[in-house]
């Protein structure tokens, strides 16, 4: 039976101190994914360098995700140098009819022991196995450095690719670096079924199919680009007021993010928030945002920001003001009429904030947040007489001058000592006129009049 193996001598133990000191200094630049081999004796969790080795890891995942693994067990095993797997698996395990089976071999892959950052060797790394001179033959088979065998590995048959590293679980490799009875773990001699189990590790001195060290990997977690989860909305503000835009985003790693406005990067933008805190007419536009990983990059879809304009129109003295058109806020450059309508007794004088001008109608055209105030006072009212026209036998006309919408009430006598309310006229024209019918046949008469204030 023909299996991938390893072509390399065992090198002598290193102190278990110098071997811990070398696992824990390899470098972790970013995530990467994350598998872990569940073994008898132990969980193993294992960073694979899918930057790095991209042609390996993908290889080694397309047997673990497609279930090629299934009932794997490791087959070899050299305490102090390396513990195997990938070749073997039971068929039909857990019945009477077990038996052993070699994996289905998806081709041979091209060495990366030179591709990207070199990996050695050393305590806790993974590594592919291969036949002897041939560097591109390695396809299903690994192995765990159980030692430091850069110095043997690195140089030999092109260099043994790592693909990966022990990131939890360093209990269970020594484990397998002990040979004493009370560490449950024994070589058997299985040559006779096949020249690679001329190491087997098993649980008993007495070994059946349930006491391989079987193994079993599954995938803990996989890096991914970043993937916008919630874009950006687009925003509706007055002029002054704060801006918010914000984006969600899953993907691996500590993910970047740059904001753009109208596609120029806004400096200093690197957050999720991007928060305007006082919004100008000037900030009005297309809002974006890259967010970064090492595996790629996503551009959210164009948020808008429009900032409207406020106005603010208010009255001292007495009156109102129309405008047109009606709006609680409006677009840069809208064209707005204001109408100043005084009350009664009151006249218009003049417009106070951005203009001075002063007739009642005024235009203009709003270009920023803007108060204007519509200035009444109130209209002087003079002493007035009453001019009394009376002819023979006729009924007697009186008249006064009088502001518009002035109310006079009129009283008579015929003594100078009691008045009687007679008339509550209102001006319409310039100039009150009433007439009294019983002027022709009342002996005496006596008229006066007072102002009583302005009709709305």
């Amino acid at each position: 039976m023909n299996c991938q193996v390893l072509h390399a001598c065992r090198p002598g133990l290193m102190p278990l101190l110098l071997l811990f000191l070398t696992f824990q200094s390899l470098p972790c630049t970013q995530a990467q994914t994350i598998v872990q081999f569940k073994t008898p004796l132990g969980a193993l969790d294992v960073e694979l360098f899918d930057k790095d080795k991209p042609v390996t890891v993908g290889n080694f995942l397309n047997y673990v995700t497609n279930g090629i693994y299934k009932d794997m067990f490791f087959h070899r095993w050299v305490p102090g140098f390396v513990i195997q797997g990938g070749g073997f698996a039971v068929a039909r395990r857990g019945t009477t009819n077990a038996q052993f089976t070699l994996f289905k071999n998806l081709g041979n892959i091209t060495n990366e022991y030179a591709v990207g950052q070199k990996r050695s060797n050393v305590y806790g790394t993974i590594a592919m196995a291969k036949l002897g001179n041939d560097p591109n033959s390695a396809s299903s088979e690994w192995f765990f450095n159980l030692a430091d065998n850069s110095q043997n590995l690195d140089r030999q048959n092109g260099g043994f690719t790592v693909f990966g590293r022990v990131i939890a679980g360093t209990n269970v490799l020594e484990r397998f670096n002990k040979q004493n009875p009370e560490n449950g773990v024994f070589s058997a001699d299985l040559t006779s079924v096949t020249s690679a189990f001329s190491a087997l590790p098993v649980l008993s001195t007495t070994p059946t199919f349930n006491d391989l060290a079987y193994v079993d990997i599954v995938v803990v977690s996989r890096p991914s680009p970043p993937s916008i989860t919630l874009q950006p909305q687009s925003r509706v503000v007055v002029a002054g007021e704060p801006a918010e835009f914000s984006v969600s985003a899953s993907g691996s790693q500590i993910l970047r993010y740059q904001w753009s406005f109208n596609a120029s990067p806004i400096p200093n933008a690197t957050n999720a928030l991007l928060r305007l805190p006082e919004t100008a007419t000037t900030q009005a536009g297309r809002y974006t945002v890259n967010i970064l990983n090492d595996l790629g990059t996503a551009t959210s879809t164009e948020a808008l920001l429009e900032v409207r304009l406020k106005l603010d129109s208010k009255v001292t003295g007495s009156g109102a003001i129309i405008r047109e058109p009606t709006l609680p806020n409006y677009a840069l450059g809208t064209s707005i009429a204001l109408q100043a309508i005084p009350s009664a007794g009151w006249r218009f004088s003049r417009w106070d904030g951005g203009s001075n001008s002063t007739t009642p109608l005024m235009q203009f055209t709003l270009l920023a947040n803007q108060t204007i105030t519509a200035v009444f006072e109130q209209i002087p009212v003079e002493p007035f007489s009453i001019l009394v026209g009376v002819r023979n036998a006729e009924p007697v006309e009186l008249s006064i001058p009088a502001l518009d919408r002035a109310i006079y009430q009129f009283e008579t006598s015929s003594d100078l000592r009691f008045w009687a309310r007679w008339l509550r006229v209102t001006n319409s024209s310039g100039t009150i006129k009433v007439v009294d019918p019983r002027g022709a046949t009342a002996p005496t008469l006596f008229y006066r009049s007072h102002f009583a204030g302005f009709a709305e």
